[in-house]
């Protein structure tokens, strides 16, 4: 009986029951174990091979047991120790399941000389030997129960196999046999077709032999004695006959292999009529070449023949280490002939070398000719050199670092990959941080040249926590195709940044996954965050938090700061807080939107409700966060129907329809704007400009024409309203100009006028002229300027005091006469009126001439002087007497007087009055409602739009809380 055979069946009755199968793990159970007394004994792992200094061999894998002392562990050695250094084994935690502690007894062994080549194997794992004997060494031996010996080696058992000398029968002398293992009935039926190979020359093809009936080998399995009966009373065609070739004579003739202990084992057959070369004469029996052993084939059923015949025998191929294990009873085809003959049979369950590819199609050598077998009917065995296979499932990559396997990932059925070593019945592959271990049995053997997204070197950049089960994608052929998977819970280390991809190496193959399928480790110096689901952000001025905005899952953002267990982000015009826990790493590439040179103008917004924030970079919005209802924000521009912020850094859009303007108010005029017009031509509105008047020169002025479409005006004449002395002159020329002509018209007179364009004129006019119903129409629609930044200023509510720096208010009033260095006054007169610093400064720089005016320098009433910077009381026709008048009675006698009494007639007069804007104060249009013009500061139609410049560049840039009334017409 073969020893390791019924070693392997013992222990293979013992997986069975255990029903598992690990590269690494021990199989029995820890309470039927014995274990070691001494407490400092522990179990250790053969981390690498391990050659002892008396020639034995410990493979890696193999477990014992030793004591640890400080850079080696020693262990039981036959009735002695040794020791072992520390790099060559790993320690075995408590927690794992452990293999059975033995102790050494004397008593019970023998010494015996165990011969070079002897193997001992223990329970796992237990188709390879664990130790090798490279020498010939002395060591006591125990027998188990069951008669197997056995040694002890680091207090563990190993049952040991020496070798055995390739047995033959004797020469002339009748052989013990046994039948063949295999069932004769299943063999396979004649080819139905020729071989084609796919990557070389392909076979003839020819005639297909008829299908032939299996026979059955009765003797197989059976012990028998070969008896010469048969030649006793018929002729022996061998007889003095020396052949190198014999031809068969009978139906399947066995071949057998005698290499264990006398005993002859079925392997194949050799088929009727076929001729085949012979190794040597063996007495009654010829041997044969049978891959990479001898085979043995009775005499009796083959004659002598001198192999001219042969066209397929072999000359020059020879075997590769490879092996195939035939998966049935495999026949083997001659094909010199152009046609498929069978010559051959290797029963089922054989291992068999091969010598080249050949498509579907292995070349063998089989009793020295060159045979074929399909691949389709074995399974290539591996080789510990190969560096590749193929997945013929979904083949599960498992974990073992624990001594329990894992399931971390998943090959795809189809897929080659690299390998990194050979472990037994399984691959070890390259897992990123670890090896993973895949199965066999569910590969094929591969050459690797379908890879051309090997990767064997490469830099860890930093890990991930796969959150669900992650797809590998392969993109060197320009498409997607999936070759591995990650588990759910898995950590894995990704190499670098891929837009919304990460890269990554899995099994030595360049991989891609989706960034939204993982978390990336965040670090406290990253400048990115991935938010992995809907994340709140939360203020925290108060002290405590409160929601304020969302971000959205899979969307990355810019981080402001490190702060403990957040992140803080900038949020507005202040900050906001986000849990780092539920984000991961994030690249700068994965934000298509990210502000570069953007920044918040003074507008501001609040939200209606919860407002969607979106993404326009990619040429469709994709929403990318939230802000909570009654949210105030600042805004960086108009964008037609849409507001343009700055969110955590990123340029979003948010629907006017979802927000109202902060800080504005909207005031309903219950009279239209066309009627409004109307009336407010009744109070005889001027204007410098004349927006899209008539234009009139008289024909003498000219110096020069060009027929009818331009001239040259001499200088010193008068551009009137219309064609006649009688019209008001719009424009006085200083110099020649070139005007362009219009259309002719004539006076009352019936002299000649030239109607001549606008645009040939300056922007101001320098004269006043009455305006016409187009122009003052103009000028007092609000949607004219209420988006214009600067014009917007005509509504700013000039009842708040915005704090603009008393410092800023001296830059705005330097070198302007009596009101130089003033801005702490106007500052302070500001503030107890509670009206707009600015507007004060703007209007008092107005009436004063810039400071220089006769009242702003000072005027003498009843030996006093008194100031007046507002014009007020200042009527036409007595300007500066009754402006002094006014200024006496109020008691003005200082600057300061004067500044602070014309803030309190402002706020009383007009802003508190339901003036309480530039616009309003020149047009009072709610009292156009009821009845005529009337309480308007100016007459000019554009003195609104002429007052914004100060607002505007002010306001542009400091952050002021500023307040908008518009008037909505009717």
């Amino acid at each position: 009986m073969n020893l390791r055979k019924t070693i392997i069946g013992l222990l293979a009755l013992f997986l069975i029951v255990s029903q598992l199968a690990t590269p690494l793990s021990v199989y029995a159970d820890e309470g039927n174990f014995d274990v070691p007394d001494n407490e400092t004994i522990n179990l250790f792992l053969v981390t690498q091979e391990l050659l002892l200094d008396n020639g034995i061999r410990i493979s890696e894998g193999t477990y014992i047991y030793g004591e640890r002392k400080s850079e080696s562990i020693t262990i039981q050695f036959a009735d002695y120790s040794i020791d072992i250094p520390n790099e060559f084994v790993r320690l075995i935690e408590k927690s794992e399941d452990i293999p059975i502690y033995s102790k050494y007894l004397e008593e019970e062994t023998s010494i015996k000389v165990l011969r070079k080549d002897t193997l001992g194997y223990s329970i796992e794992p237990f188709e390879n030997p664990q130790l090798i004997f490279n020498l010939e060494i002395d060591y006591p031996v125990t027998v188990d129960e069951n008669g197997y010996p056995f040694i002890l080696l680091g207090n563990v058992k190993f049952y040991i196999e020496e070798p055995i000398s390739e047995k033959v029968p004797e020469k002339n002398q009748e052989l013990e046999e046994s039948g063949n293992d295999s069932d004769e009935s299943n063999v396979s039926e004649g080819p139905s077709q020729s071989i084609e190979k796919q990557d070389e020359k392909s076979f003839q093809t020819g005639s297909l032999p008829d299908k032939k009936e299996s026979t059955s080998t009765t003797e197989t399995d059976q012990e028998f004695k070969l008896s010469n009966t048969a030649q006793d009373t018929i002729a022996d065609p061998w007889e003095g006959v020396k052949s190198d070739y014999f031809k068969v004579t009978e139906d399947n003739v066995v071949v057998y292999d005698n290499r264990v202990g006398g005993t002859l084992k079925a392997v194949g057959t050799l088929e009727r009529n076929q001729i085949y070369p012979r190794v040597s004469d063996y007495g009654n029996w010829h041997r044969i070449q049978f891959g990479d052993i001898y085979g043995y084939v009775q005499k009796n059923s083959t004659i002598p023949d001198n192999g001219k015949s042969l066209r397929n025998e072999n000359n020059s191929f020879k075997n590769q280490e490879r092996t195939f294990k035939t998966l049935q009873n495999v026949i083997v085809y001659d094909n010199s002939s152009g046609s498929l003959v069978p010559f051959g049979q290797i029963y089922m369950g054989e291992n068999y070398p091969i010598v080249s590819d050949y498509g579907m199609w292995w070349r063998i050598i089989y009793s020295d000719r060159v045979g074929y077998v399909r691949k389709s009917e074995v399974d290539i065995q591996f080789v510990n050199s190969d560096k590749y296979f193929k997945a013929e499932g979904n083949s599960i990559v498992y974990d073992n670092r624990n001594g329990t396997l894992t399931p971390v990932g998943q090959l795809i059925s189809g897929q080659v990959y690299p390998r990194v070593s050979d472990y037994g019945n399984w691959h070890r592959i390259d897992f990123g941080n670890f090896y993973g271990y895949v199965k066999k049995s569910e590969t094929s053997f591969a050459t690797g040249t379908e890879i051309k997204n090997i990767k064997m070197s490469y830099d860890k950049f930093r890990d991930f926590l796969a959150l669900e089960t992650v797809t590998v994608y392969d993109n060197s052929s320009g498409s997607l195709l999936p070759f591995g998977k990650i588990e759910k819970g898995t950590t894995f280390p990704m190499v670098s940044d891929y837009g919304n991809w990460w890269t990554i190496v899995y099994a030595n193959r360049v991989g891609y996954i989706k960034k939204s399928e993982v978390k990336v480790e965040v670090k406290s110096n990253d400048s990115y965050f991935r938010a992995l689901e809907n994340l709140p952000i939360y203020d925290n001025k108060t002290g405590s938090l409160v929601k304020v905005g969302e971000i959205k899952a899979n969307q990355s953002y810019r981080i402001y700061s490190d702060y403990g267990n957040w992140w803080r982000v900038r949020f507005g015009e202040s900050f906001g807080y986000i849990e780092k826990s539920k984000s991961g790493y994030a690249t700068k590439n994965e934000i298509n939107n990210l502000n570069t040179n953007l920044k918040n103008s003074r507008d501001k917004i609040v939200t209606s409700g919860v407002v969607t924030i979106y993404d326009n970079s990619s040429g469709t919005i994709v929403p990318f966060g939230e802000l909570e209802a009654n949210t105030i924000y600042p805004v960086v521009s108009d964008y037609g129907n849409w507001w343009r912020i700055l969110f955590l850094d990123r340029v979003g859009f948010i629907r006017k329809s979802d927000v109202k303007p902060y800080g504005i108010t909207y005031t309903n005029i219950n009279i239209s704007l066309t009627d409004a017009a109307t009336k407010q031509m009744k109070a005889k509105p001027q204007t410098d400009v004349y927006l899209n008047g008539d234009l009139y020169v008289r024909w003498d002025a000219f110096k020069s024409t060009n027929g009818i479409d331009s001239g040259v005006v001499s200088s010193g004449w008068r551009i009137r309203t219309g064609p006649g002395t009688n019209y008001q002159t719009a424009y006085l020329t200083t110099k020649d100009i070139n005007v362009r002509l219009l259309e002719e018209a004539r006076d009352s007179q019936g002299a000649k006028w030239w109607k001549i364009s606008r645009d040939s004129l300056p922007n101001s006019l320098g004269n006043w002229v009455d305006a016409n119903y187009e122009e003052v129409l103009y000028n007092m629609n609000p949607n004219n300027f209420v988006n214009d930044p600067t014009q917007k200023y005509q509504f700013l509510d000039l009842r708040y005091y915005t704090g603009v720096p008393a410092s800023e208010l001296d830059a705005l009033l330097a070198g302007k006469g009596t009101l130089n260095g003033t801005g702490k006054i106007f500052e302070r007169a500001a503030q107890t009126a509670g009206i707009n610093e600015l507007y004060l400064v703007s209007h008092a720089l107005l009436e004063s001439g810039n400071g220089n005016s006769t009242l702003a320098k000072g005027v003498k009433v009843n030996n006093r002087t008194v100031y007046n910077f507002f014009g007020i009381g200042a009527n036409d026709g007595c300007a500066v007497e009754c402006g002094a008048q006014r200024a006496y009675k109020e008691g003005w006698f200082t600057v300061e007087a004067a500044i602070i009494g014309g803030a309190q007639f402002a706020k009383q007069n007009y802003i508190y009055s339901g003036q309480n804007t530039l616009y309003a104060m020149r047009w009072n249009p709610t009292a156009l409602v009821t009845g005529n013009p009337t309480h308007q500061y100016a007459t000019d139609v554009g003195w609104a739009r002429k007052q914004v410049y100060y607002y505007e560049r002010y306001y542009s840039s400091g952050n002021y809380n500023l307040r908008f009334d518009i008037p909505v017409y009717k």
